[in-house]
């Protein structure tokens, strides 16, 4: 982070890295939706979405540690302390393979039973239980891959997160036709080819930290509980972002289920791969300008923080548009790449409906997960988990319970828009009393 670059060009320099990786990830994420879609049937694409609450857990887990080491760690680069750095990376990366390994043990035994409670239904039980065991199986790779690609950026090479993701990307297609369409191993071929392509992102990444240029670097550490914790905390906010994609995914699930019946899980699963990639994009603006906000505020320049604020807003906002619009133009097209319309005539028109309305949420989403990174980027640990729990649990579960009470099956696909609005009401309470308008200034 050179201190005389324009911060328009270290904004650019540390965002659209980050914007793009999240978009292979997710793009690659939509592609495994389509080959199982194209290549097994509507009902695996259930499948998947039943387990995915399961997933963002394990997922989360590297999220909490990824986004708490790196924010401490950008803080002490920027305070000048680089031993410190160094000790953390190398602790936290040792905490996140036990982790996954632990993980892994205790869940093997007790797949059918954690599916069955995710809500699989008998026709799909077997699809969920072949798809989560294989991507437990590779779950601490899933974790350290992305604990790595984090630190990546915040060791000063952005630009690796986006060869990386790209890698991982490209293998996990190129494997989905091979497994799926070719081979014809179904939701098993779909989680090895998510599987192996991350144990490659994770090769990648390593060899950078152990062979190449990095500044940070694995050395002997003991371990310290007190920085620990701080990790967990700094992190835990967008954790729970994460765990919530998950418990929505859930909660929708069930209350879908109930409302519109088990083709309303092929809607909601469809609309959940849409939804991973737009909300991918603004988490990947929070987690680009989160470690520069952090440096910044570790020197004490607040107007560099909020000048990098108000760039970051501009960016969710276009980002938020350019959504809406494009689902509400081009929505049967997003649907017909998942499934053909002439399966399930019924199915594909209400799944475009509910595509539309469902993306009115896509226009406020990225000022509530911009207004949680920056919170964490300064250390302000209670705004950034409140913003974060009243978006990802709170507000979406009782709007989506109240809406889907008052006004039916329509009112499952507007929960989100509302309980964004609301929660974007408190964020900007919580920012207005650290922050004046005036001071939005370069």
């Amino acid at each position: 982070m050179a201190k005389n670059t324009p911060l328009n060009k270290q904004f650019l320099k540390f965002v659209w890295p980050s914007v793009l990786s999240m978009w292979v990830y997710s793009l690659y994420t939509m592609v495994d939706g389509i080959f199982v879609g194209h290549g097994v049937g509507p009902d695996a694409i259930a499948a998947v979405n039943v387990v995915m609450p399961f997933v963002n857990v394990i997922f989360s887990i590297g999220v909490v540690f990824a986004t708490g080491a790196s924010t401490i760690i950008s803080m002490s680069l920027g305070m000048g302390d680089t031993d410190g750095a160094h000790r953390l990376f190398s602790m936290m990366s040792c905490v996140v393979v036990a982790i996954g390994i632990f993980i892994a043990v205790v869940s093997l035994p007790n797949l059918p039973r954690l599916v069955k409670v995710l809500g699989a239904t008998p026709e799909i039980m077997d699809y969920s239980v072949d798809y989560l065991r294989i991507v437990v199986l590779f779950g601490v790779f899933l974790m350290f891959s992305y604990y790595l690609e984090i630190v990546v950026k915040t060791d000063g090479f952005p630009h690796l997160a986006i060869i990386g993701a790209v890698l991982s990307g490209l293998t996990n297609v190129v494997l989905d036709y091979l497994f799926i369409m070719r081979f014809g191993w179904g939701v098993k071929g779909a989680a090895i080819a998510t599987g192996i392509a991350q144990v490659l992102g994770t090769l990648f990444y390593l060899k950078h930290f152990i062979r190449g240029n990095s500044h940070l670097r694995f050395t002997a550490f003991h371990v310290n509980w007190q920085a620990l914790w701080r990790v967990c905390g700094i992190g835990f906010s967008a954790g729970i972002t994460e765990v919530s994609t998950g418990l929505v995914i859930l909660m929708f699930n069930k209350v879908v289920f109930k409302a519109v019946g088990e083709s309303g899980l092929i809607t909601y699963g469809v609309i959940s791969y849409v939804k991973q990639l737009v909300f991918m994009t603004v988490v990947g603006i929070g987690q680009g300008i989160q470690p520069l906000i952090s440096f910044y505020h570790g020197r004490r320049d607040d107007r560099a923080v909020n000048y990098l604020l108000y760039l970051g807003a501009a960016t969710v906002s276009f980002v938020g548009l350019l959504s809406f619009a494009s689902c509400m133009i081009f929505a049967p097209a997003v649907v017909a790449a998942f499934f053909k319309k002439s399966s399930d005539v019924n199915s594909f028109t209400y799944t475009v409906n509910a595509l539309r309305m469902f993306s009115t949420s896509f226009l406020l989403v990225g000022y509530n997960v911009l207004l949680s990174s920056y919170f964490t980027a300064v250390a302000q640990v209670k705004e950034s988990i409140v913003v974060t729990i009243l978006r990802g649990i709170v507000a979406v579960c009782v709007f989506l319970l109240l809406m889907t009470a008052l006004f039916g099956d329509k009112g499952i696909w507007y929960a989100e828009l509302v309980s964004e609005t609301v929660t974007l009401l408190m964020g900007l309470s919580l920012l207005n009393k650290q922050i004046k308008v005036g001071e939005f200034q370069k």
